[in-house]
């Protein structure tokens, strides 16, 4: 059965196949690690300011949920 994204997040992947960033507009290779919108199916490079935003974020969740469990 196929896997259904129903949310927004990003998730990082392994790229199946020769694509092109959709901010900066670089060539993505097979194989290489990018960074990926399953909504609207738009792949990044891992240079790309929206994937230092993801990771930006992705680490204050990690750090705000430490605290949480901390307390």
């Amino acid at each position: 059965m196929r896997k259904r994204y129903f949310n927004q997040d990003f998730k990082t992947i392994i790229a199946k196949f020769d694509s092109i960033c959709a901010e900066t507009g670089k060539p993505l290779k097979k194989g290489e690690q990018i960074l990926w919108k399953p909504g609207t199916r738009e792949v990044y490079s891992l240079d790309s300011g929206t994937a230092t935003v993801f990771r930006n974020a992705k680490f204050d969740e990690e750090i705000l949920m430490e605290k949480n469990y901390n307390n």
